[in-house]
């Protein structure tokens, strides 16, 4: 598929994707949502609130109309998508089937893989909250039947970089742990001996490297140190310098832009 153009008929009241963190003003839109993340509409997405989006707002009232008697007349949820997809003809009709092939994939999954596959792409999409319910969901499914499953393993160790990435350490290193003592997995070590720079837990190094070689360990040490101080290069001086050198006012209008910036995709990654 190449270049999507936008139609003249936007919506002035947008329809709010969860999932995503993000609002859509069109049927390009939504095709676009619903064709570039299955993982994320198979359950639910056909709701009420964006059947009368797609009339109201979209002024849209035959796909409206076929999509609410699909869903009184109990269609799958699949169909309705493909519909919509059909409906819009932005999607080749190789692409469509390509993607009806994807969701007939995803559908066979077990409920723990799907989850798992769901809670790694939020995971890439740096919805860290989100991944982490995702994966709580499959450990819930596998701690109790299959407590060394290395499944479940992977699951403690992805979960614990979820909450790392949201600079949670308590939270990553208790996941890191129980992912180690399933896998003894000498990487899960190194990310516990790493992590005890920015947690500051007694004897967290000693508990968990007493069988390393001090070669190792200074390693890890020169490994970390070259990372901080790539980042502190990475800052531009010279930039920071010129920022506050601005008119105080504009300064501080600045300042809170980019406070209020941070404070959206920090709310977006939970």
């Amino acid at each position: 598929m190449g270049l999507i153009l936008c139609s003249e008929n936007e919506a002035k009241k947008p329809y709010y994707i969860e999932e995503l963190s993000v609002n859509i003003y069109s049927i390009e839109e939504l095709c676009y949502i619903i064709y570039e993340h299955p993982l994320l509409v198979l359950d639910n997405f056909i709701s009420t609130g964006l059947i009368e989006f797609i009339k109201i707002d979209l002024g849209m009232n035959i796909l409206a109309a076929q999509l609410a008697k699909m869903s009184q007349e109990r269609h799958s949820e699949d169909s309705m998508l493909i519909y919509i997809l059909e409906f819009a003809e932005i999607y080749r009709s190789s692409e469509i089937s390509r993607y009806r092939s994807e969701l007939n994939n995803l559908r066979k999954l077990k409920k723990a893989d799907f989850l798992k596959e769901k809670a790694d792409y939020m995971f890439r999409l740096r919805r860290y909250g989100k991944a982490i319910r995702y994966y709580k969901a499959v450990i819930k499914m596998y701690a109790e039947k299959n407590p060394r499953d290395k499944l479940l393993a992977k699951t403690y160790h992805n979960v614990a970089s979820a909450f790392a990435n949201l600079f949670m350490f308590d939270k990553a290193y208790e996941y890191y742990v129980q992912a180690y003592n399933i896998l003894g997995d000498k990487h899960i070590l190194k990310r516990l001996y790493l992590l005890s720079y920015l947690d500051k837990r007694d004897g967290l190094k000693l508990k968990y490297t007493e069988s390393l070689g001090t070669d190792i360990m200074q390693y890890w040490d020169e490994e970390f140190n070259q990372t901080v101080t790539k980042v502190k290069q990475a800052i531009d001086k010279e930039e920071i310098d010129n920022i506050f050198k601005k008119d105080p006012i504009k300064l501080r209008k600045l300042l809170i832009e980019e406070i209020s910036r941070f404070k959206v995709d920090y709310r977006n990654m939970i």
